[in-house]
C-alpha cells in the first residue's frame, strides 16, 4: 500500500468512512476543535480515540470499516489524514518523536505592559509550560500579542497553563503589578501519550455551577490523558476551576467558551465555583 494523504474540509459534520485497509494512519493536521472529531470501528462503534494533531493509530492486522465523526460544523477548519502500511507511518514520524537534545526553560519578569517569552522553536507533539512563580503577590495572564489583563489566561501564583505555538516567542504575558515572574519550559504534551493508550469511550457532560465549589463527577481518567473544562456559551460570569476549596479569588477563570485542560486521575478531583448561581461548566475525557 503506498503513501496516501488527503485533507477533508470541516465546513459541515460527516461520517468518513474509510473501507479500505490501512495499517497505519496519522492525523497530520487538525485545526478543529478538541472532542468534535473522533475515530470509531464502523459507523455505530464506540469512539477508539478523538482526532488531535500527530495522534497515530496503527494495528499489526489490516482494519476495515474504519470511520471518522465529525460531530459538528466547523466553518474554515480542515482534517488531514495520512495512510500507510504501519511501518511506513512509524518511520515517516520517528524524525518527530518528542525528545528534544536539551531542555530549554528560562524565566521571565512580568510588569503592567505585555512582554514576550524568548524565542525557542517548539518541536511538533511538544507545548510550551508556563508556571507562575509561588512568591507573586498578583496574577499573570498569559496570551497572543496584545493580551491584556482583560482577555488572557490567568495564572494565580503556584499556578500553570500550557500553549502548543511553533514558537515559545508567540506566548505573551502581562500582570496588574509590577515585578511578577512565570518560569517556561518546553516539554511533552499530553496528547502523545494519548496516541498510545487508545481509551475506548469519550466522557461529555454538564455541570451545574453555583456559589459554592460543586465537584465534578467520579471519573476516573487513564494516565496521559487530560480532561477538558470549558465555560457554558450561555454564561454571563466566570466560572472558577480549582481543588475542593476553589474560591472565586483563588480559582482559575474561565469566560464562555474559554476552556482548560488538567491532567487528573479522577475527574471528581477538579470542582468549579461562580459569583452567582446558574451558571454552567462543559467537560470531556477519553475514558476507559
Amino acid at each position: 500500500m503506498s503513501l496516501e494523504l488527503q485533507t477533508y474540509s470541516l465546513d459541515e459534520p460527516f461520517d468518513l468512512a474509510m473501507s479500505y485497509a490501512p495499517w497505519g494512519l496519522l492525523i497530520e493536521e487538525y485545526t478543529g476543535e478538541i472532542g468534535a472529531c473522533y475515530i470509531s470501528r464502523g459507523r455505530q462503534g464506540k469512539p477508539i480515540v478523538t482526532v488531535v494533531t500527530g495522534r497515530i493509530l496503527d494495528y499489526d492486522e489490516p482494519l476495515v470499516n474504519l470511520w471518522i465523526h465529525n460531530t459538528k460544523a466547523q466553518p474554515g477548519h480542515h482534517l488531514t489524514i495520512l495512510t500507510a502500511t504501519r511501518n511506513a507511518v512509524r518511520s515517516l514520524v520517528r524524525p518527530e518523536t518528542p525528545y528534544p537534545s536539551s531542555l530549554e526553560q528560562g524565566a521571565v519578569t512580568v510588569g503592567t505592559t505585555a512582554v514576550a517569552l524568548p524565542s525557542h522553536p517548539v518541536p511538533l507533539g511538544l507545548e510550551v509550560v508556563v508556571l507562575a512563580d509561588v512568591t507573586n503577590s498578583a496574577p499573570v495572564y498569559i496570551g497572543p500579542q496584545g493580551v491584556t489583563v482583560s482577555t488572557g489566561i490567568r495564572v494565580d501564583p503556584g499556578g500553570i497553563t500550557t500553549m502548543r505555538v511553533a514558537d515559545s516567542s508567540a506566548i505573551y504575558a502581562i500582570s496588574p503589578a509590577a515585578n511578577q515572574r512565570i518560569i517556561y519550559s518546553i516539554g511533552l504534551t499530553s496528547q502523545i501519550t494519548q496516541a498510545t493508550l487508545n481509551p475506548t469511550q469519550v466522557v461529555e457532560g454538564v455541570l451545574d455551577v453555583g456559589t459554592s465549589p460543586t465537584q465534578f463527577p467520579d471519573q476516573p481518567i487513564p494516565p496521559g490523558v487530560t480532561a477538558v473544562i470549558r465555560g457554558d456559551e450561555g454564561n454571563t460570569k466566570p466560572i472558577y476551576i480549582g481543588g475542593s476549596s476553589v474560591t472565586v479569588g483563588t480559582g482559575h477563570y474561565l469566560n464562555a467558551f474559554d476552556s482548560i485542560n488538567l491532567a487528573v486521575d479522577n475527574l471528581n478531583k477538579i470542582f468549579a465555583v461562580a459569583a452567582i448561581t446558574g451558571q454552567k461548566a462543559r467537560y470531556i475525557v477519553e475514558a476507559y
